[in-house]
């Protein structure tokens, strides 16, 4: 009987901690394996690719050299946290993916495993978040609202390119759009 209550915990442990599995084994919540990518960052984009963007665009921007060495400053060191906390939740993952395999494993052990894989997780956002804060407290407000005036312009310029090879009632030309049969 114990045994089978043993059995039964066990299950539900793993039902409940799959999610947390596959997330260990894909790198992340909405990561894709192969692609080493801050929270904030959208897909296929490296850490500190924004700050790149700006310096490229300081001229057009307005940004000072005082600027520019500060968005480097941040960038580096940011990149280096980064990495050390990438790190840990790797190391944290492993932990927990040899728990979860382990027939052995105490629940508390798995659950705390868990519970240490999401911590890292969400510091692992609020690092990107406070970055972000950082490079925006360089920036005045006037850069700010060019940086935002920029950004409007190469969305209107993609949504352009977009257009161009969208059918009339929005699908992708040849891929079953009902006007182009």
């Amino acid at each position: 009987m114990k045994r089978s209550h043993m059995i039964i915990g066990t299950a539900l442990v793993a039902l409940i901690a799959l999610p947390v599995v596959g997330i260990a084994d894909h790198g992340g919540f909405g990561k894709q394996r192969g692609h080493d990518r801050g929270m904030h960052q959208k897909r296929g984009a490296k850490s500190g690719a924004g700050i790149e963007r700006l310096i490229r665009n300081a001229e057009s921007i307005g940004l000072s050299e005082q600027q520019v060495e500060q968005l480097r400053s941040l960038q580096v060191d940011h990149r280096v946290e980064a990495i050390d906390r990438r790190a840990e939740l790797a190391k944290a993952k492993v932990q927990l993916r040899s728990l979860m395999r382990d027939d052995e494993s105490v629940r508390d052990d798995v659950m705390s495993a868990i519970d240490r894989v999401t911590e890292l997780h969400g510091n692992l956002a609020k690092m990107g978040y406070d970055h972000r804060i950082s490079v925006r407290e360089v920036l005045t407000d006037e850069q700010r609202e060019t940086i935002r005036d920029l950004k409007e312009e190469r969305m209107q310029e993609r949504r352009g390119e977009r257009g161009e090879r969208m059918s009339p009632r929005g699908g992708m030309r040849g891929h079953g759009s009902q006007r182009d049969i």
